[in-house]
Formats: structure tokens, sequence, C-alpha cells
């Protein structure tokens, strides 16, 4: 086969059509039919919005409605509404073209907010929901972008009852958005400039996600519960600050909404007024209805895990492979000695949690007390090589040391892989600095 006769095969077009520009895709279609199909498939995989849909109608079958008007407050405000009249064979035409989108991207500005929650208004009345879009994959609502030279307030727009303003979006915009697609797994909304590379990744890997940056934890609140329930397998949350009752209200929605879910990460910067948020037992066992290989919590808190609650958390995800818990407050409270971890809880969990690669620890470690030799030989019974575990990363407060060879000798049994022990806090202390001196100094045998 020539070169030539290769570029009219539909794969290598699909692949050349794939790594183009928006830009060339406009002239590739044009070029004949098969390579015009291939770039038409490309350009609609992907959109940047909603308004690509009303070059498919007719211009008469659209009619733009936008009026001034004020609002409750005297204030201001644009109305914008839209209204599509299709016949049977020109609603087909749009049915037929949506069924080639994987994604949908929608800007930050917030007049093209405004434009895309209107036809997303219109399209709800027109189309059935069910057959728009059904190989829809992603919905992504990137950072709310303003201009750096704009020294004059903004008039707000007004759709639908929604008001649409510089800033963030609020939880009425983003349930209005995420309502028109129902049938679409992964989610992301976010207030950065870029979409979070770890939405990317899991969407690259296949996974479905729900991602949510820089919004206020009202509004994740209103996200997470306006579907019945989000076949989702990862879950991201970053907000800026929250008080402790919503974060209460957030595991709650998540035991009822978000039971797929396998991968949970949470950051709260700060809580209102400096408070802590209490992780206890009970939001422990309420998260054991989910099945966890990853739980990453970074946030100021009042969280102390004794062994006890080590290893109740053990047994609900014996697949976990990270566990991460981090106190934040800017002057974490004195730990109980009852409330420690020790070696020997360490020990129970890892045994029972076989593929730990990670583990953060609020607190103090207490390694004083070190299993036998016969405890952990039965230790590493559990181990899959049997000659120890993955675990890589061991992160904790500080911890409390008799004798830094022998508990060193028994990290070093257990894990192979193990380099040091991190502090999650800036700078480290002495005593995790012996321990991690021996790690470096007594390697793994090969």
């Amino acid at each position: 086969m020539t070169f030539a006769g290769a570029l009219d095969l539909p794969e290598i077009q699909g692949e050349i059509c794939r790594i183009s520009p928006r830009g060339t895709l406009y002239h590739v279609a044009q070029v004949n039919t098969s390579w015009g199909a291939a770039a038409t498939a490309s350009l609609w995989s992907s959109l940047p919005g909603l308004l690509p849909l009303l070059s498919l109608m007719p211009y008469s079958s659209i009619n733009w409605s936008a009026y001034a008007s004020l609002n409750a407050s005297g204030g201001l405000q644009k109305n914008l509404s839209l209204d599509i009249q299709l016949t049977t064979d020109q609603v087909e035409k749009v049915l037929r073209r949506s069924r080639i989108v994987n994604q949908i991207h929608f800007g930050g500005g917030y007049e093209d907010r405004a434009t895309n929650l209107s036809i997303a208004i219109a399209v709800q009345a027109m189309f059935p929901t069910d057959e728009l879009f059904p190989m829809l994959k992603t919905v992504t609502m990137r950072a709310c972008t303003q201009k750096l030279w704009v020294t004059m307030p903004q008039i707000p727009y007004a759709v639908a009852g929604v008001t649409i303003a510089q800033g963030r979006r609020n939880a009425d915009e983003i349930r209005g958005l995420a309502a028109t697609f129902p049938q679409a797994p992964s989610l992301a909304i976010n207030c950065r400039l870029d979409c979070p590379r770890s939405y990317m990744a899991a969407i690259v890997h296949g996974i479905t996600a729900l991602h949510v940056h820089g919004q206020d934890l009202g509004v994740v609140l209103a996200v997470i519960g306006s579907r019945p329930a989000w076949s989702i397998k990862e879950l991201r949350i970053d907000v800026p600050v929250a008080a402790p009752g919503q974060l209460d209200h957030l595991f709650c929605l998540l035991t009822q909404h978000c039971l797929s879910t396998i991968r949970l990460a949470i950051t709260i910067h700060a809580l209102v007024e400096d408070q802590r948020w209490s992780l206890t037992s009970a939001v422990l066992q309420a998260l054991s209805t989910l099945w966890l290989t990853s739980l990453y919590l970074h946030l100021p808190m009042r969280a102390s895990m004794s062994d006890d609650d080590l290893i109740a958390a053990a047994e609900s995800w014996p697949g976990i492979q990270e566990l991460r818990v981090i106190d934040i407050s800017p002057l974490p409270p004195p730990r109980p000695a009852t409330s420690m971890c020790t070696l020997h809880g360490l020990a129970a969990v890892i045994s029972r949690c076989p593929h730990l690669e990670e583990i953060a620890l609020p607190g103090l470690l207490d390694c004083r007390s070190v299993p036998t030799a016969l405890e952990t030989r039965m230790i590493l019974r559990s181990s899959l090589p049997s000659s120890g575990f993955p675990l890589a990363l061991l992160e904790v407060e500080d911890c409390l040391v008799h004798d830094v060879e022998a508990a060193g000798s028994f990290l070093r049994g257990l894990f192979p892989y193990l380099l040091c022990i991190g502090c999650w806090e800036d700078g480290s202390s002495e005593t995790l600095d012996q321990l991690s001196q021996y790690l470096l100094d007594y390697p793994a045998l090969e």
C-alpha cells in the first residue's frame, strides 16, 4: 500500500484529526467526504460549550430575548433567554450529531456562562434528555475568568431566575448546567485557569470522577445532592473555607449519593473562625460504607487515631493503597497518650491491608514498645511475597522512641521499600531523623 493510499484509511484519518488543532480541522472537513467525516467526528467529540449546537439549527428557529430590569435589591441586571422551535427532522439532525460528543468544556467568562446556561435550559425543553448526548463522558466547568483591565463592575445576567455575575459560579448555575447532562459520569468544577491535572489523569485512564475545586462547600453539597446517585470512582474536593457543620453534612451525603467511590480526597484550607472539625469514630464508621482504595483528608481537625480506630478502618478497606489523614491546624492540640498509634497497631493495620503503599497519620507514632521477632514473623506471613509489605511512605507528626535500633529494625523488616519516616509538618524532629537515618544506613537486602 502506498503512502497516499494509507491516508485514505479511516483509522489513519481519525488519528490525524485527533491530534490536529480545531482551526486545521475546519479546513480538513472541506477536503472530501471521507476526510470531512473524520474531521467532523473530531470537531464534535469535544465541544467548547453548547453554542455549536445552534449552528445545526435554522436561524429562523432561534429566538433570543434580552432586556434590562431591576433585581430584588434594586440593582440593574440583564435578562437573557432563548426559545428554540424545530421540526421533527431538524430535531433528529441535532440528535444525530450529538451522538458524537464525548466531552463538553465550559469557559469561565461570565457572558459565555450566561449564554451557555440559556442554551442548556432551552435544550432541556426542546430535546429528550435521554437522547441528547448519549455518549457524553466528561463535563468541565473551567475557571471563572475576569479581565484585569476592567475597573467598572459588570452588570450581572439573570437566566431563568439564576444570577450570573463575575467571580465564582453559584450553586444554582452549576445545578442548571449539571441537570442538562445527567448521563455524564465525570464532572469537574474548578476556579483555576487550568483543569486539575489529577482530574485529567483520571479521565485519560477511564476513571469516572467528580472534582470540585475552589468553590464554597455549599456548592459542593448542592452538586452532590443534585443526583440520586453518582456512579463515580474518584471524588476530589478542594475548597478554601468551610464550617464544621458543612463537613458533617458532606460525609452524610457521600454515604448516600457516592457509594461507588473508591478514591476520596478532601482538602479544606481553613474553617470559619479558626474552628476545628473532629474526626471521630462515627465519621470513620460512616465512611466504612465506601469500598475505598484511597483516602486523603487534609484540613484543620481534631484527629488522634488510636490503634482501635486504625484497625477498624483497615477492616473496612482491605484493598486500600493510600491512607493520609493530615491535620493542618496552625497549633495542633496536645494528643493524649491513649490516642496514639503504636507499632503494634501499625502492624495490625498492615496485615489487614497488604496493598497499603502510603500512610500519613495525625498525631504521634508511639515506637516505645516494639513487637517481638516471633510477632514480626507472624505478621510477615500475611504479606504477599512473604518478604515484606509495599509501604513506601510513612508520615507522622512526630514519634516517641526508647530504642531507635529496635524500632528501625522492626520497620525495616516489615517495609523493605521504606526509605525514611516523613513529617507532614514543616521541618522534622530529632527522633524522626534518627529513625530515618537508621533506615538509610540499613537498606533492605535484595
